[in-house]
């Protein structure tokens, strides 16, 4: 197999067991063994080995004494600082964007169709596809593969659990990146910090308030 198929199958069968994880369909304590996992995927257990090790980093999944693994669970601890975590990612992110004067036009561009979905009725599904894609646009030359890399995997686990419970609002999401917004364009780098707190506090509010774990 070549190294871009062996890649792009070892990135699916992440999102495959991430998504059971955030769904529930493997619950904390389930216990991931690589071989059952190779055969009910019928794939080798390289790409399902280094599909764990990613997910063990995201800290999904923990590894057993037997070097088997299992998985963490959500807590609401967990989500709070998942997107706390992402909140610091991102404003820094954006300030250093303010600094090198790079990337605004294409972020620019990014918000404006989500606020033309939003007025238009878009339905929730794509609203939220729109507002990830914003959110993706945090980039600028520099920041290095690796660290856009874990920017971006945080991401999509993170609104992949927004998408799977549905009880946050992007319509609601779009008016406090529209401040955030405003921030960028005057450079207000302290306003931009305290935004992209509030921004997240809300999604975080929105993805906990119907879960009973502690």
């Amino acid at each position: 197999m070549q190294p871009l198929e062996m890649k792009q199958l070892k990135e699916q069968i992440v999102k495959y067991i991430r998504v059971k994880i955030l769904k529930g369909e493997y619950p904390e304590g389930f216990e991931l063994v690589q071989e059952n996992i190779a055969s009910e995927l019928a794939v080798s257990r390289m790409p399902v080995r280094e599909a764990l090790q990613i997910l063990e980093q995201e800290g999904y999944i923990e590894r057993m004494r037997n070097r088997h693994m299992r998985v963490v669970g959500l807590s609401r601890d967990s989500i709070k600082a998942h997107g706390r975590l992402l909140s610091a990612m991102a404003s820094e992110i954006a300030v250093m964007m303010i600094e090198r004067h790079y990337g605004m036009a294409r972020l620019n561009n990014a918000y404006h169709t989500l606020r033309a979905a939003v007025q238009s009725g878009a339905g929730h599904e794509t609203l939220l596809k729109l507002e990830k894609d914003v959110h993706k646009q945090f980039y600028f030359d520099g920041l290095g593969l690796f660290a856009f890399q874990q920017y971006e995997r945080m991401l999509i686990s993170f609104w992949m659990l927004a998408e799977i419970r549905g009880s946050y609002d992007p319509a609601q999401g779009h008016v406090l990146l529209g401040e955030i917004m405003a921030n960028l364009e005057t450079g207000k780098t302290q306003a931009l910090y305290d935004g992209f707190r509030k921004y997240y506090d809300n999604v975080i509010e929105a993805l906990i308030k119907d879960d009973s774990n502690e």
